[in-house]
């Protein structure tokens, strides 16, 4: 049949501007649906009817979702050319009144709707269609119980726990045929069941780049049983239950494929990853090393093996290899990010500059390009437990902040030119509290009633001139050899600075700056 069964309607109407443009129905057809004119849907009007899907998947209680999905019903019935056979595959919601059960319900009319306008070639299949519609239950009602966490339902808990193996299709199985509903011949009598076997491994691959674990599964089974001699549908279904994080079964499916095909250095790398995914780094340092002699002119495994190194905290071995890696495939982005990570935690900052540099213009969209285009940002923090927003010496703290960001970023490599390990400095200290001290004595300037104990600590040695010997009187012993070569020039330094401290009254302590500056990922 055509659209949905008349029960099933909702006369739903033009509710939202939106759904204007993609779902016409003027108020006389919608009271006369044998005058509605019946014309095919377009690419637009489905994929637009798809879009609302998901967003009801994941909001299913917005402000706009019962328009939505009233409209998106109405859609649904009307469209001559996507078929939907309602089937009663959740009878505890269709018999029921509470905890959102017709918005659940209606959710998976329009997420079995949503995957025949994907896949309009796959509408008989009863299977697949089914499983999208209680998937797509599935991601609405957890997202109800967030805000109402005692809108429970146990069949649908229960069928949470087998997706969540990927066992959900063994249900949608029963209660398919208990609706006789007819799901597609399993191929056996194909003659050419490679190609038939090819065809259902490529629309599981469209469904798991959608992260449609559950369907992909169901695809990926079909091939193993028309080709179970060949391995690539079982790599396929390691990789389906990986991302389902059901380690135990993309483990056995990874064996499976590596025993028929032993030179499969993706298999290898994908066992590797689960391994090392599931808290076995050792062991996927195993299967990387295979991958990487089964291909030893690419990069990738390289990049998976020196990132179960580094989970060993053996980071010098995963920087030669991720070293070895960019050598063969100078393309490949990952590689750059973990070694600029690398080479930022010994403190290598300009060298993990150029790494992320390099990473950001190769991969120059998505989250992990704003992640470390985040990185390569100084950012300076100010404590909001101990400065208020509206407090006058935020400027000053900043100030503090701003000046270490610059030496750090620009100013020390300036002074070393062939350094590649940052390190903080005296002179950067003393360019900071200097820069800090001005911007408060202004401040002060312009609010005569401005305090604060520090700031003003700072400023009456700042005023005195005895910021430098402040500077060398607070070192820590990491700055030994500074000390010294001061001492030689300041013989009487530090003797004088602390007894005009003690005729001032002034501590002679070092500041505790409410403030961070971060860079390359980390506080620096």
């Amino acid at each position: 049949m055509s659209g949905l069964s008349a029960r099933f309607r909702v006369a739903f109407c033009c509710l939202l501007p939106a759904l204007m443009l993609f779902f016409i129905c003027p108020a006389s057809a919608a009271q006369d649906p044998k005058a509605r004119k019946r014309e095919p849907s377009t690419p637009e009007q489905r994929a637009k009817f798809v879009e609302f899907a998901r967003q009801l998947e994941a909001d299913p209680l917005g402000k706009d979702a019962q328009g939505m999905r009233g409209a998106s019903i109405q859609w649904l019935s009307d469209a001559p050319d996507i078929k939907v056979e309602v089937c009663d595959l959740l009878p505890d919601l269709l018999h029921s009144k509470k905890n959102y059960s017709s918005e659940l319900f209606g959710q998976m009319v329009i997420s079995s709707g949503a995957f025949v306008a994907t896949f309009p070639d796959s509408a008989d299949d009863h299977l697949l269609v089914n499983t999208a519609g209680i998937v797509g239950t599935l991601n609405a009602y957890q997202a109800i119980l967030k805000s109402h966490p005692d809108s429970r339902w146990p069949l649908l808990d229960e069928l949470i726990k087998k997706s969540n193996v990927g066992d959900l299709a063994a249900y949608v199985q029963v209660v398919t045929a208990k609706c006789k509903q007819a799901v597609p011949p399993d191929d056996e009598n194909n003659k050419n069941k490679v190609v038939a076997a090819n065809d259902h491994l490529h629309r599981g691959n469209k469904l798991f780049d959608q992260a449609q674990y559950q369907l992909a599964l169901i695809e990926y089974t079909r091939a193993a049983a028309l080709i179970p001699d060949q391995h690539n549908a079982y790599h396929e279904l390691s990789q389906a239950f990986y991302s389902l994080k059901n380690y135990d079964r993309a483990i056995e499916f990874a064996n499976r494929a590596i025993a028929l095909e032993p030179k499969c250095w993706l298999c290898h790398q994908a066992l590797g990853n689960i391994y090392d995914d599931s808290g076995k780094p050792e062991q996927a340092l195993i299967e990387y090393s295979k991958a990487v002699d089964l291909a030893p002119n690419s990069g990738r495994p390289l990049y998976n093996y020196a990132l179960a190194l580094n989970h060993l905290n053996r980071n010098g071995e995963a920087i030669s290899a991720l070293e070895k890696a960019i050598q063969l495939d100078p393309q490949y982005s990952s590689s750059y990010r973990l070694l600029g990570m690398l080479r930022a935690e010994k403190g290598e900052l300009y060298v993990a500059k150029a790494q992320f540099e390099k990473f950001v213009s190769i991969e120059s969209r998505g989250d992990r390009f704003e992640r470390v285009s985040g990185y390569l940002k100084p950012a300076v923090h100010l404590d909001g437990e101990k400065v208020k927003q509206g407090d006058p010496q935020i400027e000053a703290y900043g100030e503090y902040g701003l000046t270490r960001a610059a030496w750090m970023t620009s100013e020390f490599k300036k002074r070393n030119p062939s350094a590649t390990v940052y390190e903080r400095t005296p002179q950067e200290e003393l360019a900071a509290l200097k820069n800090e001290a001005d911007k408060w004595q202004q401040t002060k300037k312009e609010k005569p009633e401005a305090k604060d104990d520090q700031l003003d600590r700072l400023l009456k040695i700042y005023q005195s001139e005895q910021l430098e010997a402040f500077v060398y009187n607070n070192l820590g012993d990491h700055f030994r050899s500074q000390l010294e070569n001061w001492k030689l020039t300041n013989p009487n330094g530090l003797e004088n600075f602390r007894n005009w401290a003690a005729t001032n009254s002034v501590s002679v302590a070092p500041l505790h700056q409410p403030v961070r500056v971060e860079w390359l990922g980390s506080d620096r």
